[in-house]
């Protein structure tokens, strides 16, 4: 109030101290729950608040908000583990959807579709258990796509394995494969790369062939 002239400004009631609000050429003075009334042509009174106990108070616990993205208008982040584990989830329903018709067996006489089920069905829980913890991955809009090159050399090198696969058979498919990723995609020592390809590939003949005498992909060499 300046002499007889309403201020213009306008401050919200909180309940402490000083509020100020205009109404109509009335202004409104809040001292606690006490509110005194001024007009433009000088007269005062005051009166209780009625309404004081609706006074907005404050959050107790803004971390909990901020953690909900809540209170400050926050949107949630999409994350890298989230289009990870969304991916793996979505590859694990395909394959369960087209492995449908495909037998189980037993684990003494495993069938056709023991194995991708089994592989989808872990695809489908690792993949969700990613999402969960995908608050802990970096934002999807700060990744670098200087790696670009090397997941296209990933797919491509496995595109070719899916394509050779009844052609040369599971072993040597397999074997190229390993070669190719670990050597041609990782830059590993050849040495190492050919070691490490042959021990894999041996280690799923054991374990498939003898040990769950599954047969696997022949191919054109006849193994």
């Amino acid at each position: 109030m300046v002499g007889n002239t309403v201020k213009k400004t306008v401050l919200p009631w909180t309940g402490t101290g000083l509020g100020f609000s205009k109404k109509k050429g009335t202004a409104f003075f809040d001292f606690g729950t006490t509110r005194c009334l001024a007009t433009s042509k000088g007269s005062w009174t005051s009166f209780a608040l009625p309404f004081a106990a609706h006074a907005p108070t404050p959050n107790p616990s803004p971390q909990r908000e901020d953690a909900l993205g809540e209170g400050n208008g926050e949107t949630v982040i999409l994350r890298t583990d989230h289009i990870a584990g969304g991916a793996f989830v979505a590859f694990g329903l395909v394959v369960l959807a087209s492995s449908g018709d495909l037998p189980v067996g037993t684990l003494s006489f495993p069938g056709a579709g023991m194995m991708p089920k089994l592989v989808a069905g872990l695809l489908v829980a690792f993949g969700l258990l990613i999402v969960l913890r995908a608050g802990e991955s970096a934002p999807l809009a700060t990744v670098r796509w200087e790696d670009l090159p090397h997941a296209a050399r990933v797919v491509a090198v496995t595109a070719a394995a899916v394509a050779l696969y009844q052609t040369l058979g599971f072993l040597l498919t397999m074997a190229l494969l390993l070669f190719a990723l670990t050597f041609g995609a990782e830059r590993r020592h050849p040495l190492a790369a050919a070691a490490f390809s042959i021990g894999v590939v041996a280690l799923t003949y054991l374990l498939f062939v003898a040990a769950l005498k599954t047969s696997l992909e022949p191919g054109i060499l006849g193994f």
